[in-house]
């Protein structure tokens, strides 16, 4: 008897929910952009090979993509995320290519930056500021 009676209040009880409720603000209809904004990758692997989004360029190829890019407009963002093994001079020459085009800007950012453990300069004079450039920030 007291199994069934525990067996009834057990079927009738309402059930557990496992959520949580959040109130989400409401879309903007001005403002109907991609979910995902652009945003363009440049990794150096420990190898020295350059990986646009993932594919393999040489440097003519680098070149004209980076020429491509500042011709858009808005820009997309341009991460720049080098192997912490990549070969320095490969990095950096992909660093001077990247300012001579023009794209060392507020669209520049570097990619996992809590990898790397010093930031300090000598003096904030040498801090280079960034000319204003409306870019998509993801």
């Amino acid at each position: 008897m007291l199994l069934t009676v525990t067996l009834v209040f057990a079927a009738l009880r309402p059930p557990v929910t496992h959520a949580l409720t959040v109130d989400l603000p409401l879309p903007n209809p001005t403002y109907l952009g991609p979910l995902t904004p652009n945003a363009n990758r440049l990794h150096v692997n420990a190898d020295g090979q350059l990986l646009w989004n993932s594919y393999p360029v040489d440097d003519a190829q680098f070149e004209l993509i980076l020429a491509q890019i500042r011709e858009l407009s808005p820009q997309p963002v341009l991460m720049f995320d080098p192997a912490a093994d990549a070969p320095y001079e490969v990095a950096l020459d992909a660093l001077s290519k990247i300012h001579r085009a023009g794209l060392v800007d507020n669209c520049f950012r570097f990619d996992h930056v809590s990898r790397y453990r010093r930031y300090e300069v000598e003096t904030p004079d040498q801090l280079v500021l960034a000319e204003p450039v409306e870019c998509t920030i993801p």
